[in-house]
């Protein structure tokens, strides 16, 4: 849910909050569609945080790391008008992209990490009914609600999903180990497979 909530916001409530203050559509568009490209190329760091693990920093870290950044980011938006100040706000809604998709990539690292292959599947479905509920909930529905609360309501209960899941997983435990494979060895295998990859047909 934590997952999906943030696309369901920046993709739907967002815009439909600022074409209320009378902000032009094509500026509207232009503003959500850079907000959308760190999902789109999520895949150009994803193997970084493949790379950069340890035993004290695990996916696990990474995810929470990712929360942290992500709640943080929509604090000022608490503050800040929409209508006359969008660019700051945009600015803030970037990191907080930017974040969540680091998150999105950790979430998808952790799966696969931690449960085993005949598991995947069921967990994918899981993942995704959890995913497209909390889009569901801080798209649609957030907008439906907007006829009775404030945007600012909206967005402490985005902050209080991603920060209450956060505390959830600190508690947790990644059970998966790094072992002794060392950062210049995983950059090593990371190498080696692009560059089969690279080489395909397929590719």
């Amino acid at each position: 849910m934590s997952e999906g909530a943030p696309i369901g916001f920046i993709w739907w409530t967002f815009p439909t909050e600022l074409r209320s203050y009378g902000v032009p559509i094509d500026t509207i568009t232009t503003l959500t569609s850079l907000l959308v490209l760190p999902w789109a190329f999520k895949f150009l760091w994803a193997p970084l945080i493949d790379i950069f693990q340890s035993e004290r920093w695990k996916l696990r870290s990474w995810i929470i790391a990712s929360q942290l950044v992500m709640g943080v980011s929509l604090v000022p938006a608490l503050f800040i008008e929409s209508a006359s100040q969008f660019p700051l706000l945009f600015s803030f809604f970037l990191i907080h992209t930017l974040a969540a998709a680091t998150q999105d990539v950790s979430i998808d690292a952790l799966c696969i990490a931690e449960a085993d292959p005949e598991e995947r599947s069921v967990l994918n479905g899981w993942m995704q009914t959890g995913m497209l509920i909390g889009r569901s909930l801080f798209g649609g529905w957030a907008i439906l609600f907007l006829q009775f609360v404030e945007m600012n309501t909206i967005l402490v209960a985005l902050i209080g999903l991603i920060w209450g899941t956060t505390i959830i997983l600190f508690f947790s435990e990644q059970q998966s180990s790094i072992g002794r494979i060392t950062i210049n060895d995983r950059w090593k295998r990371f190498l080696d497979v692009l560059k089969h990859v690279l080489s395909s047909r397929t590719a």
